[in-house]
């Protein structure tokens, strides 16, 4: 992996700053998305924007066209807002202060500050992601709520106090994360290959070499951990407490995508998204969010002219003209899209009509009067609303569902199916290699 790198405490504070970099592009490039996807994109990152400086001066846009396809395009939005900051508050040097960074970067949660500090300058500061979280309510047998406050406060003081421990923090993060996610797995831990488990409170328990301490007065109590439900589960992996994820709400949208033809070459419209909320500063064709997630044919018809209205200047004649603006052919549902959001599970239904008349793609509203469910256009007709030509349309970037959507209506348009995606051959599974005792990191500096 291209940003795995030994730290060289001989790095002067521009080489420094530099790694701070990379490792801040890798840990916002793999949150939620595995390591062999991410590798390609962080090298077209890197190629393109290999300095903190050619990023924060760089166009969202061009930043979320080398992202397209990772997903998630938030990320990338704030990353750019980071490093702006960085530049133009901290000199160009990510902070070498953990809680400085967290409080103050955006888009860097605490997390990705233990993570960029203790990697790139060897800062003693603690890094939990969910791996961890997992291996330090099975280390001290926490059996709580690990989103409440109080669990939260206490696992970040445990690994606060072992990160002070060990000469070199970056290490002891990464090796406490590689353990959570091959050692200490939410299923089927391999305990016995784990060079914790003499101190693991969970695995103690499992063995009856630990029972919960005499408490003489209920104050005295331990007022975090919940009492253990009948839960099928054995041994350590009653740890961490299970707790009930809330419920996505379910949405619909009809995604009109909106042809105009002349002269054998056909353009479509596109709308682009408010910078802030979901697939924020993303293209999208025009869209109208639905009350009814099930939608009849006739609520979802009625959309496409309602968009028109809104977006294109000359309303559509009846009939043919080589003049006027008309309909060759009417809106019609071609099919949906079912994307998962991680709070959302969003049903896109694709519908496609197509325009003719004129020499020149038709004119669009001013953004002032151009509303589509109260999402108000940018300034210029030419930043919020636009005509792409069709070879381009695969250029804009636009949230995967849409894209998905797209390849439906392409399908419709050319009589030509879409392609099977070929699934790639399974990786065979590596095996968790446990060399040395981990503990030998926590000797402190000699």
């Amino acid at each position: 992996m291209p940003w795995r790198k030994e730290y060289d405490s001989t790095l002067n504070d521009e080489e420094r700053a530099q790694r701070a970099y990379e490792v801040w592009v890798s840990e916002i490039m793999l949150q939620q998305t595995q390591v062999a996807t991410v590798i390609p994109y962080y090298n077209r990152w890197m190629e393109r924007f290999p300095t903190m400086k050619d990023l924060a001066e760089a166009d969202q846009e061009d930043a979320n066209t080398i992202w397209k396809g990772l997903g998630y395009y938030r990320r990338a939005k704030l990353l750019m807002e980071g490093t702006k900051k960085v530049v133009e508050e901290f000199e160009g040097k990510f902070p070498e202060d953990a809680q400085t960074a967290w409080k103050a970067v955006p888009g860097v949660g605490r997390y990705t500050a233990g993570a960029i500090t203790s990697i790139a300058y060897n800062t003693k500061a603690p890094a939990i992601d969910g791996n961890v979280q997992r291996l330090l309510s099975r280390l001290l047998a926490i059996h709580a709520n690990l989103k409440s406050k109080q669990t939260e406060t206490i696992l970040w003081n445990a690994a606060d106090e072992l990160v002070k421990k060990v000469d070199r923090a970056g290490d002891w993060n990464q090796a406490l994360i590689e353990l959570g996610s091959t050692v200490c797995k939410p299923r089927d831990p391999n305990c016995g290959g784990c060079p914790l488990r003499t101190s693991c409170a969970a695995w103690l328990e499992t063995q009856g070499q630990l029972s919960a301490p005499l408490v003489n007065d209920i104050e005295d109590a331990c007022q975090i951990c919940e009492p253990f439900p009948p839960d099928p589960r054995d041994g350590v992996t009653r740890y961490p407490m299970s707790i009930e994820r809330k419920k996505a709400r379910e949405e619909a949208s009809a995604v009109n995508v909106i042809e105009w033809k002349s002269k054998g070459d056909s353009w479509f419209l596109f709308v682009k998204r408010p910078e802030k909320g979901l697939l924020g500063g993303l293209w999208e064709f025009p869209t109208l969010d639905l009350a009814d997630t099930s939608p009849s044919t006739d609520t979802l018809l009625k959309s496409t002219h309602t968009l028109i209205d809104q977006l294109i200047r000359d309303v559509p004649e009846s009939g043919t003209s080589q003049t006027h603006l008309h309909y060759a052919s009417e809106s019609q549902v071609v099919g949906d899209v079912r994307h998962i959001f991680s709070h959302i599970h969003k049903t896109y239904y694709a519908l496609w009509v197509v325009l003719e008349g004129g020499s020149e793609p038709p004119a669009l509203e001013a953004s002032s009067k151009a509303l589509v469910k109260k999402r108000k256009l940018e300034d210029g007709a030419d930043d919020g609303l636009k005509w792409v030509r069709e070879a381009d349309v695969d250029g804009v970037t636009m949230g995967q569902g849409l894209v998905k959507l797209w390849q439906i209506v392409q399908a419709k348009r050319t009589g030509i199916a879409i392609p099977e995606k070929k699934s790639a051959p399974r990786a065979k599974k590596a095996k968790a290699v446990i060399g040395g005792d981990i503990r030998q990191w926590m000797k402190g500096p000699a």
